[in-house]
């Protein structure tokens, strides 16, 4: 069996949710010789909730902090360091942003979730009474859906008793994440900081990245490495998997339709391969 594994933000999905027919594509074309994973900087819950259907495939998630079976169990997951995870999510408590930790049970945040995007806005809206701030009360609402709200004390304790895989604090002000940045920028200012688009910004582990991920998965499917092809939709994505030392291939918007030529490739190829109009 060979491995492919394929970035979802940028390959399948964009900016939008992945559509039922790439899955059904991908599912034709690999049968049982291959096994396809998913890669993506989300969630296991949000790619579930945006597929609105069973998953037949293993995710590795948050950037690869978080590998999950086809059924849905945590396959593997490389905790951040715990003082770490402490002082990040402190700071944002008690300066009262929204934050998400993600656990082995979920992802959470404090109970006063909704009251923070509402002072948020309210700020953002009296700052700029023009601004039509609907778009990202929205998102907040999605946000807010996707977690486990509990009381603040609760997520104190739990990051003295439970791994804490990923980290996310959510801002309408860009101000408020630059101070993210530079505060915690010096643990790690390559890997640690993860993403930072769409108000957000996300903290995982500085061992684990995409690459390392899918070396981490195809190891428990006992997959050799050189059986395992990778997908990167940007350079980004594309480092990781190499240094990984895995076969790879910039992506292109039109990746799906040339999925069986990539199928056949990924069994003979020993080189990176390029395809037309590269990200």
């Amino acid at each position: 069996m060979k491995l492919i594994a394929i970035d979802m933000d940028g390959t399948l999905a964009g900016e939008q949710k992945i559509r039922q027919e790439q899955l059904e594509t991908l599912q034709n074309a690999v049968g049982d010789r291959f096994l396809v994973t998913m890669v993506t900087k989300r969630t296991a819950a949000e790619i579930k909730n945006d597929l609105q259907r069973a998953i037949s495939f293993p995710i590795i998630a948050s950037n690869g902090a978080t590998i999950y079976a086809p059924d849905g169990h945590l396959l593997s997951g490389t905790p951040i360091d715990r003082d770490r995870a402490e002082e990040i999510i402190d700071y944002a408590l008690a300066h009262r942003h929204f934050v998400e930790v993600m656990t082995r049970k979920g992802a959470v945040s404090p109970e006063n979730s909704e009251e923070i995007f509402k002072r948020e806005l309210t700020d953002k809206k009296r700052a700029n009474p023009a601004l039509d701030t609907t778009q990202f009360w929205q998102r907040a609402a999605e946000r807010i859906a996707h977690v486990h709200l509990v009381p603040i004390k609760h997520i104190k304790q739990l990051i003295k008793t439970t791994s804490i895989f990923r980290i996310l604090v959510v801002s309408c002000f860009p101000e408020v994440l630059d101070r993210f940045r530079e505060r915690f920028a010096a643990y790690n200012p390559v890997s640690s900081l993860i993403s930072v688009e769409s108000a957000s910004i996300a903290f995982i582990s500085n061992r684990i990245d995409k690459g390392a991920a899918v070396r981490i998965l195809a190891k428990k499917y006992r997959i050799q490495p050189e059986d395992v092809f990778a997908i990167g939709a940007s350079n980004y994505e594309w480092s990781d998997f190499r240094r990984a030392g895995v076969k790879t291939a910039a992506d292109a918007p039109s990746l799906i339709k040339d999925l069986h030529w990539l199928i056949e490739k990924a069994g003979t190829s020993s080189e990176p391969i390029v395809l037309q109009n590269q990200v």
